[in-house]
């Protein structure tokens, strides 16, 4: 039932996840058989109970599923949100409330060898958010390194419309740097 409200995106799929993950015994919890609900981020992103109990129980589903599909899990459910703003998938009015210094601070708790490019989108999601384009232009140009994704930079929907044609040019010019520094 869960996996078919999941399937066709229903609204409700969250809440009967939810019910169903509470009724399992840990050993059920533990399985492979209901790792669909507790390793997607969308029925349980960071710091819902399900990802509480994933974290908790970090080590039990590594055995099981593999340490690198639960530390994806993990950090994926805490990125969600910032990779959302960062890519411009949500306007301004309507992206979520991050706190971003506590995504920080569980980001780096999980102690991910990745965890210093993930701080850097957390900072560049921040800074974009923020609707301040000098914010955002010092930020990147702060926390870039060759280990963040010119995809990501690329696909970040610039400065915008509003931009003065100053800012423009020295967004243009971050974005020749990141191309010559990591060859894409």
């Amino acid at each position: 039932y869960v996996q078919a409200l999941m399937g066709i995106y229903s609204p409700d799929a969250a809440e009967a996840a939810n019910e169903l993950f509470m009724r399992l015994t840990d050993e059920e919890r533990l399985s492979p058989d209901y790792w669909f609900i507790a390793g997607d981020v969308n029925i349980a992103p960071g710091g819902t109970e399900i990802a509480d109990y994933v974290l908790r129980n970090r080590e039990s589903y590594n055995k099981v599923m593999g340490k690198q599909k639960v530390d994806d899990r993990l950090l994926n459910g805490y990125m969600k949100d910032v990779m959302m703003i960062l890519l411009g998938k949500l306007e301004i009015g309507q992206m979520p409330e991050v706190d971003f210094k506590q995504v920080s601070r569980d980001v780096a708790a999980l102690g991910l060898k990745n965890n210093k490019t993930c701080q850097a989108y957390i900072k560049m999601a921040e800074a974009k958010k923020s609707g301040d384009i000098d914010y955002l232009i010092s930020t990147c140009e702060k926390v870039f390194s060759k280990d963040l994704s010119p995809r990501v930079i690329y696909n970040m929907g610039g400065v915008g419309a509003n931009a003065t044609q100053a800012q423009r040019d020295r967004w243009n010019s971050f974005l020749r740097r990141v191309g010559a520094e990591t060859g894409k």
